[in-house]
């Protein structure tokens, strides 16, 4: 008898699917170890476990032919139609705006002269006259959607795999019959007007953040740095939210009513069931509804839930529905982060209860068991989602226990209070929507606030390849082998751990602030026939020139952990009327943008200076910007190096006064009167030139974009990503 079937059955799916979309090509293999386990389990009569094993086997072949049939019968055919400037017959089925874009989910009865359902994603810069559910025809070019591997396996794991630029809209076929699709999205979108109206624009797009995970409304700056602090969970629906919406009116309905748990624990099944839908059914937002919808029927029909059952059968219903929902790494986020609250939990709560029976005062007790419990699942929960952050999100918060720390208790009033606001906007006298938005906003400013503050620290988050990380890997390693080997008593070895482990984190921040003391970076961004360059010191950028596509600028700026940029500086050698520096700024919060006076910047954001003679401190550093009759030159001056930036060979002497510096980074060829063997390092941007005279010289051509590195602490280092 198998303890725990949908967990057994769940992860097994699980990772087979995950191994499977990371390796696509060993289907076979994996057929052929599944029949091995199989024939195993049946014929040695003596191992102990041999349904486990058999089971394992079987969902191990049913994932394999279920990511085949997903790969050849939904995935290849919907990429026949990449390339091709086609006639789209479609239904909207969703519609969203970011970015100053709006994107229609379609699903197409017709595309071309073939008849197939695909679901593809329409990009406009206008908005169209159209709702969910009307008819639209259309001639487009289809793509592949993603403009990174990453963004790809988002859509893929949505089932979206194409999208389509179109500028000929031939015909939009409204209904009169919507979908039910239509009145959630109405319900959803007039909900957020209500937080808009009542709680202001900016605490408003945190609210509707976190009550329907849409970060439309929610500002570049605040969602990076609630990305750096650990705190992105709170944006995503997820168990948090589903406790906090369906336990919380649980707990109310059965203390009014304590006769009718049975009935209240009823109540909240549609409601789970409709709070999923209202969220867009996002992965972790399904995974908590199964997991709650359990708990509710076990309510209900008088039986104790299994957490780790019902998270295996939550992994089973996602992978089932969609198989390559797996590659998604917020999937795997949800799902690491579930399994070790839920693995822990047991020590967690024994610890709880002793504190609970040591202090006689029960609300100070409560209160530190509160601050405990954060703390323990915070840490554990990062614990387990930390090989994933180290391989898709490359980096990991360093401030994610203060972060959660100072904002558990908040989170969930200002969830509440957001709720009420939105469903009392509905009302035709405003009194109660005012009242809880009063409240609602002082809350979300605490929280803006933390965060802002928390995010600006030089120490912030570490990058996966830094040697403050692996050091915290260690210690954490180190832990656990010494508890599970040296320590046999449960209750000693869970301590030490923790202990160990927070002892481990707390010398991380140590090494990574006094690693990070004076450090300037600068990085050469590889493009085609201009220049870029970012200097950066912890979360904070200043970008020189912006000649690059906006998706390279934004991976480069993930790449260094950047969630602010300080100033944007336009060189006179960027293209006239470009636009990148317009997609970087709604990504980023840029504070400022200077100009050469007479650049043509009719497309740059309002507000721009203009200015042929600029400088800028940052963090200790100066920069200098000098422009003469289209030439530029800047200049990084610090206690621990300088740079000097060239545009071009025929840059005037006028300008090249001063050419001591200790690193140059120039843009092709540097001027002809500089003699690049007095630099310690020559990075070359937008190609490179064999007939440079340095030993040590670098091109973004045969390196990506390369970043210099260096401080008061260490010599400077040059690395390439």
């Amino acid at each position: 008898m198998i303890s725990r079937p949908f967990a057994l059955v769940g992860f097994s799916f699980v990772f087979t699917l995950l191994a499977l979309g990371i390796v696509s090509d060993v289907v076979t293999v994996f057929v052929v170890c599944a029949v091995a386990l199989i024939a195993v389990a049946i014929f040695i009569k003596r191992l102990s476990g041999r349904a486990e094993y058999a089971v394992c086997g079987l969902c191990v072949i049913a994932a394999c032919i279920s990511f085949n049939f997903a790969q050849k019968v939904l995935y290849a055919p919907a990429l026949s139609f990449v390339g091709n400037n086609l006639e789209v017959r479609a239904t909207v089925e969703d519609i969203e705006s970011a970015n100053a874009n709006t994107y229609y989910t379609l699903r197409t009865s017709h595309i071309g002269d073939i008849e197939t359902e695909q679901t593809l994603r329409l990009r406009q810069k206008e908005p169209l006259e159209i709702s969910v559910g009307d008819g639209i025809e259309l001639t487009g070019d289809i793509s592949k959607i993603g403009r990174s591997e990453e963004t790809h396996n988002y859509y893929k794991s949505k089932g979206i795999f194409l999208r389509c630029e179109s500028d000929d809209i031939t015909q939009i076929i409204p209904t009169d019959k919507k979908p039910t699709a239509y009145y959630i999205y109405m319900l959803r979108h007039s909900a957020s007007e209500n937080l808009l109206k009542f709680v202001g624009e900016e605490v408003g797009g945190l609210a509707i953040g976190m009550l329907t995970g849409d970060k439309v409304y929610l500002s570049p700056l605040v969602n990076n740095s609630f990305r750096v602090c650990g705190l992105s969970h709170t944006l995503a629906v997820s168990g948090l939210h589903m406790n906090i919406i369906v336990m919380a009116l649980y707990t109310l309905v059965s203390r009014l009513l304590p006769r009718f748990k049975r009935i209240a624990a009823a109540i909240c099944i549609p409601i789970a069931l409709f709070y999923c839908a209202f969220s867009g059914f996002s992965v972790s937002a399904v995974r908590a509804c199964v997991m709650i919808v359990v708990i509710m029927l076990a309510k209900v029909i008088s039986r104790r839930d299994d957490s780790l059952n019902s998270l295996g059968l939550a992994a089973l219903l996602i992978s089932l529905f969609s198989p390559f929902a797996v590659l998604d790494w917020s999937f795997m986020l949800s799902f690491s982060s579930t399994l070790g609250i839920v693995v822990c939990a047991p020590f967690i709560r024994k610890l709880s209860l002793a504190i609970l029976s040591r202090i006689k005062v029960r609300k100070l007790a409560g209160l530190i068991v509160s601050i405990y419990e954060t703390a323990a699942i915070t840490c554990v929960a990062t614990a387990f989602t930390l090989p994933v952050m180290v391989m898709f999100v490359g980096q990991v918060s360093l401030v994610f226990l203060p972060a959660n720390l100072a904002t558990f208790f908040a989170v969930p009033a200002f969830m509440v209070l957001s709720a009420f606001t939105a469903v009392f906007g509905f009302l035709p006298f405003a009194f109660p929507a005012e009242a809880s938005a009063f409240v609602c906003r002082w809350i979300g400013k605490y929280l803006l606030k933390t965060v802002e503050l928390l995010s600006g620290s030089s120490f912030v988050s570490v990058k996966s390849n830094s040697f403050a990380l692996k050091l915290w890997l260690g210690g954490a390693l180190i832990a656990v082998a010494l508890a599970v080997y040296l320590v046999r008593n449960r209750k000693k070895a869970f301590r030490f751990s923790t202990a160990f482990v927070s002892a481990s984190l707390a010398l991380t921040c140590t090494v990574s602030a006094v690693e990070n003391k004076g450090t300037v970076s600068v990085t050469a961004v590889n493009v085609k026939d201009d220049a870029c360059y970012i200097v950066s010191h912890g979360t904070s950028a200043v970008v020189i020139g912006c000649a690059c596509a906006d998706y390279v600028m934004s991976g480069v700026l993930d790449e260094l952990g950047v969630i602010r940029i300080e100033l944007a500086l336009v060189t006179a050698c960027t293209d006239e009327n470009d636009l990148e520096l317009i997609e970087i700024s709604k990504q980023y919060a840029v504070e400022r943008v200077v100009v050469p006076c007479g650049y043509s910047a009719e497309n740059l954001p309002k507000g721009y200076e203009e200015s042929d003679d600029f400088s800028y401190d940052f963090y200790g550093s100066k920069i200098t910007y000098k422009n003469l009759n289209g030439y530029d030159l800047c200049r990084l001056d610090s206690e621990s190096g300088s740079v000097l930036f060239t545009f071009g060979t025929l840059t005037p002497s006028e300008l090249l006064e001063d050419l001591s510096a200790d690193f140059l980074f120039t843009k092709a060829q540097p001027p002809l009167t500089i003699n690049t063997a007095s630099y310690k390092a020559v990075v070359i941007s937008a190609g490179g030139n064999t007939y440079i005279n340095s030993k040590n010289s670098y091109s973004t051509n045969d390196y990506g974009n390369i970043i210099l590195r260096f401080n008061a602490w260490c010599k400077y280092k040059i690395n390439s990503f």
